[in-house]
């Protein structure tokens, strides 16, 4: 038997220079370098053999052994498996008894009677002297149950400084889940491997903005090949080209006939359970073509936080209806019999949108019988009033049941005079007169009238509400109006475990993380806000409303912290459904949209959202939400130097404050607004004392308003020259500040770090350290950072031709005097990987100094004549 490896199979694949360098994987990587075994287990696409290929050159550079191997069918047999292993390893490592191991499996030396090839294999691995990695590409085409055996006794014979990497599409067949248990063993799936939206934005060209990112990572879900796929067509027509293409030639070969029919049908379904699409499907042998499905990687993931169910990748589906549609007669009964399905099961949210895909108004009708008295699910409620005005409104004025959830889904879609309109309908009603109560309470929410808000919810007084559902509404609401006419006592929230799968528990969580932001508290809004953003996700999706109102003030805490990157990512997903939410929603989801833009150097285009989002909020007559955005404006234009502008929107805003009646619950908070903005406008203007004269009257509740007025205390102190009451309200905005997680505030408020000298450190560490953290700002401002798109450049005149894109920016950045830590930031690398491209820089250089890396460009320069 010929159990020769062909020398290709022995190298990876060439990295091109536009292939973009996955730092966070990397990094990932990087701390699982320990591990006995790596898996990259994810559908084609996925951009596992090059992240190998990225880890491996990166091991190489550090000094590590490293063999590859690319799998194939010829390779699946224990006896070739060995030799091929044995094969890698000798390729890399001159060590005797591997060599052996390979001539005697290949049939160059005859083996005795006893000779076992995995346990030769095993012995002379452990002769290995040095750390070595063993990174095994396309491992879905060993099938032979002995090749596997293989492998898990490589595993199990615990051998030091052995380190097994994976790639292939489906779960390899070993005892993952007790070397999981052990903590030998770090996965990585297509979750873990889709492109984050700054990758993805890195893929298209820089005028496209942050929208065209956003939906290409929700068409998408972070596919790689499928964004590059989509950034590079200049059609619609030439993406559903290419993704066809990719999908004919990589996903259809490999299905069975059977497998192709059931997927015609499934590519109609959010999610399903082999069970499950027997019974909706009705294709023959449904149970075990979907197992069979699931097994292979191809495009099918499980549904997150639905165990045993799953779900086809968004594009793939997309793809599977174009091209192989289902007849109109055959959906519409595949709607039917999910509609009873979905019942059956307690997903009244997903049979109503089944229903509503039927286009049957009896349907459509019956499912909302049986949902009430509970709501159905928000997301899913969000399309009624679309569907009842392409069906027309005599489909639902003569059922009691559809006037109720039209009214839910009109309030829930910020529709409020279709809200009113079907209230209307149901006026004299006691047996849903509690509903009605409690939906004018959350249109008053809507239209931000607390005192309208408190009226409805004190007409529901004690009593039971006939659901939990709407349980959790009026704690959201309760959570919502206490803190707008700043009562003390913060009501109680249901826990998340309450109801998991509920999406109202989440939006209650969402209001309570909400209600803590505005009151100025980010640690408690972050702690709060984080698991229930995560759960929305996980069970109601990305694009769900309680993961909106969940994602929103978890963004707006994190930037507070100074970590933008996330926040923005955070952020990012949820930017068109924050612009119609309620006010408090919209408030925060503007805010820290703008100073994220802000922080990027886009001046003018925070200036720009929040000019839009005051044109939308009085579009509403959402005056509270006009107030807070001008108020940001002035802080803009005072930054800008634009003082006159300033000027002009602080008289804008106390003329609208000056229609507020005194009397109305929202005057308190319009006041402080208001008179803060003034105190700025004054200290701009050179004019400290009128400053103090509009400061000192100023009383807030507000722990977040407290810390900016310590704040302008010290600016206008200082501006008066009273040293002493400067520190003093320094020391009380930095302590304040530290424990509400306020980073940002003490950051960004204008003249503050110019007065941060004037604190000294006090002995206590966590203090210390908080106020270094703060005077960062200050370094900061002195070198501005730099933005280095991931896109493949052309060469720079004076650099040498052969250093990579990565090296030739890293020398570029050195030129500026920058350390180690700051090319890592600016480059959003880790440290050690700067530290890696240094060393590569050196080599090929020639040197050894980064002073001797400047000259050497330097010198190229001049040779070549260019400046």
């Amino acid at each position: 038997m010929d159990c020769s490896v062909p020398s290709h199979k022995l190298m990876p694949p060439r990295l091109g220079g536009g292939i973009a360098m996955r730092d966070a994987l990397l990094a990932r990587l990087h701390e699982a370098r320990h591990a006995a075994l790596v898996v990259l287990a994810a559908s084609p696409g996925y951009g596992k053999t090059t992240l190998l290929a990225q880890w491996r050159q990166q091991l190489v550079g550090a000094g590590a052994r490293v063999g590859w191997l690319s799998l194939g069918p010829e390779l699946d047999a224990p006896a070739r498996f060995c030799a091929a292993i044995a094969a890698s390893v000798a390729s890399v490592a001159s060590v005797a008894s591997v060599a052996s191991v390979a001539s005697v499996v290949q049939g160059d030396v005859s083996p005795s009677s006893r000779y076992d090839p995995t346990e030769a294999l095993i012995a002379a691995l452990a002769d290995v002297p040095d750390e070595l990695y063993l990174m095994l590409d396309g491992a879905e085409c060993l099938r032979d149950t002995g090749a596997w055996a293989v492998l898990q006794a490589l595993i199990d014979a615990r051998l030091p400084r052995l380190h097994l990497a994976l790639a292939t599409r489906c779960r390899p067949a070993l005892r993952l889940g007790q070397l999981g248990a052990e903590g030998v063993v770090v996965e990585f799936d297509d979750e873990s491997l889709a492109f984050t939206l700054a990758e993805i934005r890195a893929c298209l060209p820089p005028e496209s903005g942050q929208a065209a990112s956003v939906r290409l990572l929700e068409a998408t879900r972070g596919w790689p090949a499928g964004v590059r796929m989509l950034a590079g067509a200049r059609t619609a027509d030439d993406s559903r080209a290419a993704l066809d293409a990719y999908w004919t030639e990589v996903v259809a070969p490999g299905l069975s006939a059977g497998q192709a029919r059931l997927l015609r049908w499934l590519a109609w379904l959010d999610r399903w359970t082999p069970e499950l699409a027997a019974e909706i499907t009705g294709v023959p042998r449904a149970v075990e073509c979907a197992r069979s499905l699931v097994g292979q990687g191809i495009f099918i993931g499980p549904a997150r936080a639905h165990a045993g169910w799953y779900t086809l990748h968004p594009l793939f589906a997309d793809w599977l209806r174009w091209s192989m549609p289902l007849g109109g007669a055959d959906r519409l009964a595949l709607h039917r019999r999910a509609v009873a399905a979905w019942l059956r099961v307690g997903s009244s949210g997903e049979a109503l949108d089944h229903a509503m895909r039927a286009d049957d108004a009896g349907l459509v009708a019956h499912v909302v019988r049986e949902a009430m008295p509970a709501m159905p699910a928000l997301s899913q409620l969000r399309a009624l009033p679309v569907w009842i005005d392409q069906a027309g409104i005599e489909r639902v004025v003569d059922e009691p049941a559809m006037l109720l959830a039209a009214a839910w889904a009109c309030t829930v879609a910020a529709r409020l005079e279709d809200a009113e309109r079907w209230l209307a309908m149901l006026a004299g009603r006691d047996d849903v007169a509690a509903q009605v109560a409690l939906i004018r309470a959350s249109i008053a929410f809507q239209k931000d009238d607390p005192a309208a808000m408190d009226v409805w919810l004190a007409r529901l007084g004690g009593h039971a509400l006939p659901h939990p559902s709407l349980e959790y509404i009026r704690a959201a609401l309760a959570v919502r109006c206490g803190a707008m006419l700043h009562r003390p006592e913060f009501p109680p929230v249901p826990r998340l475990e309450a109801a998991p799968h509920d999406e109202l528990v989440a939006m209650a969580h969402g209001a309570a993380a909400l209600t803590m932001l505005m009151r100025g508290d980010a640690r408690r809004a972050q702690a709060v806000g984080m698991p229930a953003a995560r759960m929305a996700q996980q069970i109601h999706g990305r694009r769900s409303v309680s993961a909106c109102v969940c994602a929103v003030p978890v963004a707006a805490a994190l930037l507070e912290q100074d970590r933008a990157e996330e926040a923005a990512e955070m952020l990012a997903c949820w930017l068109d459904l924050a612009h119609h939410s309620s006010p408090d929603v919209m408030i925060v989801a503007t805010l820290c949209q703008a100073r994220l833009q802000w922080l990027a150097g886009d001046q003018h285009g925070a200036r720009a959202t929040l000019a839009e989002a005051q044109a939308r909020a009085a579009g509403r007559g959402l005056m509270r939400v006009q107030l807070r955005l001008l108020a940001q404006r002035v802080v803009f234009a005072i930054q800008a130097g634009d003082l006159r502008h300033a000027g002009l929107l602080q008289d804008e805003l106390d003329a609208l404050a000056a229609t507020l009646d005194a009397s109305d619950m929202r005057a308190r908070e319009v006041g402080t607004i208001a008179a803060l903005s003034r105190v700025r406008v004054a200290l701009s203007a050179g004019n400290p004392v009128g400053a103090l004269a509009a400061l000192e009257p100023v009383r807030s509740d507000n722990a977040g308003a407290l810390v900016l007025i310590d704040l302008l205390f010290a600016r206008v102190n200082a501006a008066l020259d009273r040293p002493q009451l400067v520190v003093r309200h320094l020391e009380s905005a930095l302590a304040a500040g530290l424990r509400l997680g306020l980073l940002r505030m003490l950051r960004d408020e204008p003249g503050i770090p110019a007065l941060l000298d004037c604190v000294q450190p006090s002995g206590d560490a966590v203090r210390d350290n908080w106020l270094g953290r703060v005077r960062a700002a200050k370094d900061q401002l002195q070198q501005p950072a730099t933005c280095l798109p991931m896109v493949r450049r052309r060469r720079r005149d004076g650099e040498p031709e052969h250093l990579t894109p990565r090296e030739r920016d890293i020398v570029a950045l050195l030129e500026q005097s920058m350390s180690n830590k700051r090319i890592a930031l600016v480059l959003n690398l880790s440290v050690d990987t700067v530290k890696w491209n240094l060393r590569q820089i050196y080599a090929k250089l020639g040197v050894s100094t980064r002073y001797e890396v400047i000259l050497a460009v330097r010198n190229r320069a001049l040779r070549t004549g260019t400046a």
